[in-house]
This record gives structure tokens, sequence and C-alpha cells, in this order.
């Protein structure tokens, strides 16, 4: 994503952190570095306090252990952990997508976009970045019940064509259903009353 655009984002999460580095100048300029997961954000202060975010930095490229970009995925690798994450959304009070991790450290997300359109993307490129803006709605690890890539995939496809509403109603009812059928747990869909400030670094 382009970070420099999630102005909002930004800005509620400078408001709660602390730097990690902060320097003034003699004509009373601060700058300073904030870190929130990978992200990495620039800041200059004036004298007046008005502070202005002049670059943002992602580190995630350089831990690529964490989601191999456009990597192959057997249908019968075993999915381990499966979390669902809410962000910002600019039609809907969040957006909501599934992320399931797999025993040889594949990622992938489950979910409908925007425009309607049904995606289950292997491995997308950057994850991490976009996990850094997102919160964790709830996590389960599901290794022990033995389900697939392949399993999931199929499931999900036919719940897919038998689901109607809205691009989000269809979104949050196909991740309710694909979170339950891997962690075996019962999902009540909850209000999303969103604000997401992540910690400062790891």
């Amino acid at each position: 994503p382009d970070l420099m655009k999630q102005e909002a984002w930004l800005e509620e999460a400078l408001a709660s952190a602390e730097p990690i580095w902060e320097k003034c100048t003699e004509d009373k300029q601060t700058y300073s570095v904030y870190r929130f997961g990978s992200i990495e954000a620039r800041c200059l202060a004036e004298s007046d306090g008005k502070r202005t975010v002049v670059a943002v930095f992602s580190s995630g490229a350089a831990r690529p252990n964490l989601s191999r970009a456009g990597a192959a995925l057997s249908r019968e690798e075993k999915i381990v952990k499966v979390s669902e994450y809410a962000e910002k959304s600019s039609t809907h009070p969040c957006h909501y997508f599934l992320v399931m991790h797999t025993e040889g450290r594949h990622v992938v997300v489950s979910e409908i976009d925007c425009k309607g359109q049904s995606q289950w993307v292997e491995n997308p490129r950057g994850i991490e970045d976009r996990l850094s803006l997102a919160k964790v709605i709830r996590s389960s690890e599901c290794g022990h019940r033995g389900l697939t890539v392949g399993a999931a995939r199929s499931y999900r496809r036919g719940e897919d064509e038998t689901t109607t509403g809205d691009h989000e109603a269809r979104n949050k009812h196909l991740g309710r259903q694909l979170y339950s059928r891997l962690s075996g747990e019962e999902v009540k869909l909850l209000q999303c009353k969103l604000s997401i400030a992540p910690k400062a670094g790891y």
C-alpha cells in the first residue's frame, strides 16, 4: 500500500506513540522517528508544535521468512493458524480479511474486496505492511485439526457460491464461516468499533 496516503491512521497512531528517536535543532524544529510493527514514520515538528509526516518506510522486505511473496503453495499443505483482521475502510466502518498460516510458513489471505471480487491470494506481496496497519479480531492455532489449503479453498468456494448480499456482508459471512471451519470454534459476528493504534516496535 501507499503508506503516505494512510494519513488518518498515521495521525491516530502517532497521537498515542512515543518516538524511538528525537532531536531538537537550534531553530526549535524537532525531528522524530516512530515505529509501528514494520512501519517507520519520520516526522518534523515546527516551533509552533505542528507535526508533519515527511516520510514513511517499510522494513517488511527485510524479513522474507514471514511471507514468501510469489511462492507456490501445495494444496496438501496444512494450515496451522488462522486469524481475522480488521482494517480501515473508506466505505464501511471497517473491512475484514482472513489470514491463514501454513506449516511451511506460507501465508494465504481470503476476502471479498471493495469491488465485490472474491480474493484468495497465496503469499501476497506487502502482507507485513498490511498487517501492521490492521487489528487482530480473533486468532486460533488450528494445526491439530489437520485441514489443508486445498480443503479450505474448496470449502470457501462452496460458501461463496451460495452467499448473497453486498460485498461487505458477503465478506463478513465468508470470513466467519471459514474461520469456524478451520478453528472448530463457533464465531459470533462482532460489531466493528475500530481504533487502530499499534504498539511501537515488536
